[in-house]
């Protein structure tokens, strides 16, 4: 089963964190999906 969380930008590690100290069980694994974006300025 998956759940995802949303959170503000900057705070998905703290949130991660959270999670797996409070509510992830110890075979349940907790991660933050990373997305890099490339944008063209001028040209």
């Amino acid at each position: 089963m998956w759940y995802v969380i949303q959170t503000m930008k900057g705070r998905e590690e703290k949130v991660a964190d959270a999670i797996r100290y409070d509510v992830a069980e110890a075979d349940e694994t907790v991660f933050v999906f990373e997305n890099e974006m490339e944008y063209k300025v001028k040209g």
